[in-house]
């Protein structure tokens, strides 16, 4: 049997991993004021990170690398920041992933979405270190932001962003 392009899991599948968030086949994170508080905490660090291009840092066009407190760092950098701090909180890799997005002035950018379970729907929100506070991800394309790709949820292969 060969696979063929990703697709979202039935919604049956949705409510099952909703109330079963422990099954390791799920790996769901569960929309709770912990969770969110971590959201809005690491959300909060992002802001202290000072922004500059890749080519002022590193010399080079672009050059994805973990940022910190100390370095400035550009969107990819604090991106992928947010998504250590998250993974080193015990989150799973599966909800926190990369993606690009043109924001509403025609940038390219890349942020964070964080996949949760929120009342047994599944639920996209968006860490970007041009926000002082944690977006949803309908909130962030009403104000115009334009997502392209981002992260597959398993493996090392991103996916086409659907409209």
């Amino acid at each position: 049997m060969r696979d063929g392009g990703i697709t979202l899991p039935p919604r049956g599948w949705l409510d099952y991993c909703g109330r079963n968030a422990k099954d390791p086949s799920c790996l769901a994170v569960q929309f709770d004021k912990e969770h969110w508080q971590q959201l809005l905490n690491v959300q909060a660090s992002l802001r202290a990170i000072r922004r500059q291009d890749d080519s002022r840092n590193s010399g080079k066009a672009d050059f994805w690398q973990v940022a910190s407190k100390e370095q400035s760092a550009d969107c990819e950098d604090i991106a992928l920041a947010a998504r250590k701090q998250l993974l080193d909180a015990g989150w799973p890799l599966s909800a926190l992933r990369l993606a690009t997005a043109w924001t509403e002035r025609g940038e390219y950018h890349v942020v964070l979405t964080v996949d949760m379970m929120r009342e047994g729907e599944k639920a996209t929100y968006i860490l970007d270190n041009r926000f002082a506070t944690v977006l949803s991800y309908q909130k962030l394309a009403s104000l115009g932001y334009r997502f392209h790709t981002r992260q597959a949820a398993r493996g090392p292969n991103w996916v086409v962003i659907a409209s």
